[in-house]
């Protein structure tokens, strides 16, 4: 089964040591910290999976992917037919008759989306802008449904990583577990388990593998590779917060 996988070495960075510290000092293991950083970093990968929500973040993701579109396509309204050749594809324009050739012109929302993945740069993940000529064509409505679709795939990326971290808080020890709340992003939550987590040890070193088991959880539209980063990155300065605020409320308690 394809799927999309973010793995994290616990000790690599001298911020992920300071965890590992921290952790000993709140009387835990390096296994636990682990598993709250896990639990942390879920979150964060469900928040910068697309689409960001039903608020104006997702408006403007949707925009995005407008305009990511129309530097590779061109859209017409209304339907298309073939031309009496065969050859082409011909539409009404204000009137008139509009065609392009039979290779330029694209009808399902699976090839809309193919064709954006394919012409999109490897760095930023936005489209290249073609020239008229290297265009494709579809209908409006054909692009709708292709951004429908992008949109449905983003949130089941997200109930993905939430699943992987609901997976990976459990087998907690002590106090004050780590969890995936059951209200956050309840919208895009499904029964289906579409992710889970995996533990162990390497070199004497915990480290967990999240697993998204969507296949296009991979792809840049819905994650980039420097938003996955950030998650983890984020997840360990979360757990970093949250061990610091519970070590000073276990001392003003001994006080």
């Amino acid at each position: 089964m394809a799927r999309s996988v973010l793995k994290s070495d616990f000790d690599e960075a001298a911020m992920l040591k300071k965890l590992k510290k921290l952790s000993k000092s709140y009387g835990e293991s390096q296994e636990q910290a682990v598993k709250r950083w896990g639990v942390q970093t879920c979150r964060e990968l469900a928040k910068y999976s697309a689409v960001f929500g039903k608020n104006k973040e997702a408006t403007t993701r949707k925009l995005s992917m407008f305009r990511d579109a129309t530097n590779v396509l061109f859209t017409h309204k209304g339907t298309a037919k073939a031309s009496k050749s065969g050859k082409s594809m011909v539409w009404k324009f204000k009137g008139k008759s509009a065609g392009v050739q039979g290779s330029r012109y694209i009808d399902s929302e699976h090839d809309v989306i193919l064709w954006i993945d394919q012409n999109r740069r490897a760095g930023n993940g936005r489209t290249f802008k073609l020239s008229k000529q290297e265009k494709k064509v579809c209908s409006e409505s054909v692009l709708k449904r292709a951004i429908k679709t992008k949109q449905k795939a983003s949130g089941l990326v997200k109930d993905g990583w939430l699943d992987a971290g609901e997976d990976i808080a459990k087998g907690q020890k002590g106090k004050n577990h780590a969890k995936i709340g059951k209200g956050l992003m309840k919208w895009s939550r499904k029964p289906a388990r579409l992710g889970y987590a995996r533990e162990g040890t390497r070199l004497f070193k915990s480290f967990a593998d999240l697993i998204n088991r969507l296949s296009y959880s991979k792809k840049s539209y819905v994650l980039s590779t420097s938003n996955k980063r950030k998650a983890a990155r984020d997840g360990a300065e979360n757990t970093l917060k949250w061990y610091k605020s519970a070590i000073r409320a276990e001392n003003k308690k001994k006080k």
